[in-house]
């Protein structure tokens, strides 16, 4: 259910922002979702598409970019990839912790005309 707060925060804020700039819609919005951010890029797409039916954000572009979950090596401080059932720093070998690489879900860009 988080992820309709978010589709209807996404429309909200396209709405405010066209509004702001004096457009009449919005074309395109730009998220950043994180593979380990609980949120799927599917659901907030479908979420806004319901939450921004008219509105001047009904039938925008939704563009997601997909940022890989990280983890962190607690020893040497090496930030990597993390890949299944594979905890190990590939520089030093020591177990790794997550990091915040990878949970984000923001919105990034907004297009209006």
């Amino acid at each position: 259910m988080h992820e309709f707060h978010e589709g209807k925060l996404i429309a909200e804020t396209a709405v405010k922002l066209c509004e702001e700039r004096g457009h009449s819609r919005v074309t395109e919005i730009h998220l950043t979702i994180g593979e380990a951010s609980t949120y799927s890029p599917e659901v907030v797409t479908n979420y806004f598409n319901e939450c921004a039916q008219g509105t001047c954000a009904e039938g925008a572009q939704i563009v997601v970019k997909s940022v890989p979950a990280c983890l962190r090596c607690p020893q040497c401080g090496e930030v990597f990839e993390r890949k299944p059932l594979k905890y190990n720093c590939p520089k030093c070998g020591a177990e790794a912790n997550p990091c915040e690489i990878g949970t984000e879900m923001e919105i990034g860009e907004i297009k209006t005309v």
